[in-house]
């Protein structure tokens, strides 16, 4: 079986994924878990670690073509590690995978809900056929999409540190203060409160269109406003999991 996790930044997919794959074991499920992008696995990798410190342009100059080729071709580098994982696992975990693609790049499309004009539909249309049918990428079983409300997504990247692809030493991060240079632990999705609102959006939109179908969709919001804790919103993670693993009753 096959569940992807996602959401936007900061939405708590890597905590999740590590707790489904904790949880699973210790109900006596051979289980694994695939993180994407595959950093310093993939070659596709460095370009995209490149794309996302602005190497390649702001987020505004890079065609969401270009990038979401990029993306694509980290999954078809693992696709063979996917379908062992999938051959020798009950349950394989992959935080992030295609509906990310969609999402984070079908918000820079514009949209016209005028259907012969709406180029997003035709370019979600065609990353996804890129990844499933010509990539052939298994689909998954189960896509939980965590419904993680930005002002809790930004706080939660703003507290955690630079990642690999982010992180530089003193020298260079003085280099590229004075030179007006981007660095440290915010990315070029994350840096853009609007844009992650319009992925977000995108998220949404996706479900709507049963793009990730089949799906289940996370409130991580209690309806008192708070974030819910990690532990409550993983045993709502394992529910969902858990009842596709049973199968049809």
């Amino acid at each position: 079986m096959l569940v992807a996790i996602e959401g936007i930044d900061g939405s708590g997919k890597g905590t999740q994924a590590q707790m489904l794959l904790e949880r699973a074991r210790g109900m006596g499920f051979n289980a694994a878990l695939l993180s994407f992008p595959r950093y310093q696995v993939t070659q596709s990798s460095l370009w995209i670690a490149e794309y996302l410190k602005g190497d390649f342009g702001e987020l505004n100059e890079v065609p969401p073509l270009f990038a979401g080729m990029l993306f694509a071709l980290d999954r078809f580098e693992s696709k063979n590690q996917i379908m062992h994982s999938l051959n020798e696992h009950d349950l394989v975990i992959l935080d992030r995978y295609v509906a990310s693609n969609l999402a984070y790049q079908g918000a820079r499309v514009a949209y016209d809900d005028r259907p012969i004009f709406d180029e997003r539909t035709k370019f979600i249309d065609r990353l996804r056929n890129l990844e499933y049918d010509i990539y052939g990428l298994p689909e998954p079983d189960l896509t939980v999409f965590l419904d993680m409300p930005v002002a809790f997504s930004e706080r939660l990247i703003s507290e955690r540190g630079a990642r690999a692809y982010t992180a530089i030493d003193d020298t260079l991060r003085y280099i590229a203060e004075q030179e007006g240079i981007r660095h440290g632990r915010y990315d070029i999705h994350e840096e853009n409160t609007e844009y992650l609102h319009a992925v977000h959006e995108m998220y949404y939109q996706l479900v709507k269109s049963n793009y990730m179908y089949p799906h289940e969709v996370i409130n991580c919001q209690n309806k008192d406003g708070k974030l819910r804790s990690k532990e409550d919103i993983a045993r709502e993670v394992w529910n969902a999991v858990e009842e596709k693993l049973k199968g049809p009753k």
